[in-house]
């Protein structure tokens, strides 16, 4: 802080330091799926304090890749030291060790891997203003972002949806809701689940999307209350307005429309509406 009380400017040194940070984020979001692929954080959420050798012996992993794998997982912060041995730093525990935890986010790097598989297209689609539309990818983009995206229902019924009485009022009694951009299905699901008077429709114009949402609803019993299907798009070149033949049926998610003002792209950010 300079003495007028206006913050210094950062220093050279400082700003060389600051892009090594930033990609050290590419180097963390690597680390977090190597270790959930190798089951390093589940065996340290139930068995915390194992040393490097006996985690790799649990896992079958080479020793001391293993224990260079925990001593960079500490550097970021995701373990902590106990004993000799190594445990999830406060919280992460639920946050990467334990799938049946709400905040389970231990498939999101592994989708920000697959997403950022189209950069290396980025710089021609900038110098010829071309796109790749999120339908034209393949279905195992599909089946990953669908996993990596299934904690966020929990999330909202488990952190937002108690300061929301009125709301929760309204699902208890047997309200409608409507996802649109539903993909894979977990958000209808589980508010189906966790509120059984309530019905709940899901629309998206991805198509393997909207099947793995229908095979979920399925799976879980929930077809007299949940309506999978996929209906054809007919917005409005002019206005993107959208009509929804037999919505009521449908389980799609609504794409850029033909042309006028391109919106920020909106998969990921689902948007939820209760009726009573």
């Amino acid at each position: 802080m300079a003495a007028d009380g206006v913050p210094a400017a950062p220093s050279l040194a400082d700003q060389v330091s600051r892009l090594y940070d930033l990609v050290a984020g590419y180097h963390a979001t690597n680390l977090l799926e190597i270790a959930r692929e190798l089951g390093v954080w589940e065996a340290l959420a139930q068995r915390p304090g194992l040393t490097s050798e006996a985690l790799a012996t649990r896992l079958g992993t080479q020793p001391f890749y293993t224990d260079v794998l925990c001593r960079t997982a500490f550097s970021f912060g995701l373990l902590d030291r106990e004993g000799a041995g190594w445990r999830m730093a406060p919280h992460f525990d639920q946050i990467l060790g334990n799938p049946e935890s709400s905040f389970y986010l231990a498939c999101a790097p592994r989708v920000h891997m697959v997403v950022g598989d189209d950069y290396s297209q980025y710089a021609r689609h900038f110098r010829a203003g071309t796109t790749k539309p999120y339908q034209e990818h393949d279905a195992a983009f599909m089946r990953e972002v669908a996993e990596a995206l299934k904690a966020l229902p929990r999330i909202f019924l488990d952190l937002v949806l108690p300061r929301l009485p009125s709301l929760g009022a309204r699902l208890r009694d047997g309200g409608r809701v409507l996802d649109v951009g539903c993909g894979g299905g977990w958000a209808v699901v589980q508010i189906a689940e966790r509120f059984p008077k309530t019905s709940c429709v899901g629309i998206d114009v991805e198509p393997y999307s909207v099947d793995l949402a229908r095979r979920l609803i399925v799976e879980r019993g929930l077809s007299d209350r949940c309506g999978p299907g996929c209906r054809a798009w007919t917005g409005s070149p002019r206005t993107g307005c959208t009509t929804w033949p037999r919505a009521s049926s449908s389980c799609t998610r609504s794409p850029r429309p033909p042309s006028g003002p391109r919106s920020p792209p909106s998969r990921g950010r689902s948007s939820l509406a209760a009726t009573s």
